[in-house]
């Protein structure tokens, strides 16, 4: 009986010597895709298969899904169930309801939702308390007052630029805030979240905290953001001389530096029209005045810095020189700016850009296992302007192709947005620097832009 017992050991042993030559690679991926009392015991097998099972278990996952079901409860994951619009070739876009549902886990980050309240009164934002709040729920669980990141979603009626503002003031630069400035928003706060009085929701944040209690052994995740552009600047730059705000609009008058008579409403258009060309501004789906602006920032009564951002807003002529071409604020007498429209040469040129990007990333986390460092992207999220949807650029996965072909088999979600939101330092994107003061030009939102949040993970080789 001991002898067949002991027979049978080494017959087993035999089988996972076996099944070892096959490599790390391959055994972690049968574990993984075992149920779980089945997992269990494998992870009983062997010490070198308990190191693999365990480093599975403490891996990040990333799971996502997609449903045109009209049956189905839209409910709040990562990201909100949007209204898609699928384009047809001569880009009449066609409603249909669909729910992503992005499902993470994260080890070593806590996830929280905060939310930005608007007053009913005057109708401004609390933005002050919306800061504070991130402030001290990051304060909480991590060792520092700016969050690792920030998803952020705001509604169709608020105008996103000033918060982007505040947030590129009070929060580090290696927090990385991403989103849509334009959703419709569904999401459930917590009980213990107190709502100002006569306030409604304007927007929402889903934060990610380093865990402070972050176990041993489980290492950073890291974020990487990547921002596709799709406008380009067209004719001189302009100077803002006066501004008439009418509620959410605005009028102003410009001038510019060749022509000392100021333009105003319709006169500016016709203006670069001129300059342009009528067959060129007309064939863009969208035009913009992109504003460079230097503002003073802060919170609450802390001290103030002066900032320089460059922000898009929609241009809409309507024809009648009485009505404001700009359905936004936040313009001031002064401001240099110049038009832009929606083109598919930088979306196609950056999208590629991006390519390569990730093909560089992988190239230097295959090298790090010389250094026996393991690194992985294990999911990506994009956010896409909806009007490059369908056949815009060619294809209507052509926003999916960097990732996808760089990291087959790894999930890959996201969403067609209407404002698309990345922090960061891209004015050079768009031709905008200021060398001579050698200060950061901020561009937080981009129209026509594609942004891709990369996450990736870093663990050490387990020892064989």
């Amino acid at each position: 009986m001991e002898r067949a017992a002991v027979e049978n050991l080494d017959f087993f042993r035999r089988i996972i010597y076996v099944i070892d030559d096959l490599g790390e690679a391959v055994i972690r991926n049968i574990l993984s895709r075992l149920p779980a009392k089945s997992f269990a015991s494998a992870a009983c097998v062997s010490r070198s298969w308990n190191t693999i099972c365990n480093s599975i278990l403490s891996s990040p996952k990333l799971a996502s899904a997609v449903s045109f079901n009209p049956s189905l409860e839209v409910q709040w994951a990562l990201l909100a169930a949007k209204k898609k619009y699928s384009w047809s070739t001569d880009t009449q876009p066609t409603a249909t309801c669909g729910m992503i549902l992005t499902v993470g886990f994260l080890p070593g980050l806590k996830v929280h939702l905060v939310p930005l309240f608007r007053s009913q009164g005057p109708q401004r934002l609390l933005v002050d308390k919306f800061v504070m709040d991130i402030r001290e729920v990051a304060s909480a669980f991590s060792h520092s007052s700016s969050p690792a990141g920030i998803m952020l979603f705001a509604d169709r009626k608020t105008n996103i630029l000033p918060v982007l503002q505040k947030t590129e003031y009070a929060f580090s630069k290696d927090t990385f805030i991403v989103g849509d400035g334009g959703s419709e928003l569904l999401f459930r706060i917590s009980e213990t979240t107190t709502m100002p009085p006569n306030s409604t929701f304007a927007a929402v944040a889903l934060l990610f905290t380093r865990d402070i209690n972050k176990p041993l052994g489980i290492r950073e995740i890291q974020f990487h953001v990547m921002l596709s552009t799709g406008v380009t600047a067209v004719g001189p730059v302009y100077k803002v001389l006066s501004v008439e705000e009418h509620g959410t609009s605005t009028c102003f008058t410009a001038t510019r530096e060749t022509i000392p008579e100021p333009f105003e409403g319709e006169a500016i258009l016709h203006d670069i029209l001129d300059e342009v060309g009528e067959d060129i501004m007309f064939a863009a789906k969208a035009t913009y005045i992109g504003v460079t602006k230097s503002r003073s920032c802060s919170v609450g009564t802390e001290r103030a810095k002066l900032m320089q951002f460059h922000e898009f807003h929609k241009f809409e002529p309507v024809g009648d020189e009485a009505l404001p071409p700009v359905r936004s604020v936040g313009i001031n007498s002064g401001d240099p700016f110049r038009f832009y429209i929606s083109d598919k040469d930088p979306a196609l040129s950056t999208t590629y850009n991006i390519y390569y990007m990730l093909m560089d990333l992988k190239e230097d986390f295959n090298n790090r296992i010389k250094k026996h460092e393991k690194a992985e992207v294990f999911g990506g999220i994009v956010f896409c302007c909806r009007g490059r949807g369908g056949n815009y650029l060619g294809s209507p996965d052509y926003a999916c192709f960097p990732f996808v072909d760089n990291f087959p088999g790894v999930t890959f979600a996201g969403t067609h947005t209407s404002a698309e939101i990345a922090r960061g330092c891209f004015g050079y994107l768009y031709g905008e620097s200021d060398q001579e003061n050698n200060a950061d030009i901020h561009c937080n939102l981009h129209p026509y832009g594609a942004l891709y949040l990369v996450m990736s993970y870093h663990c050490p080789i387990p020892e064989r």
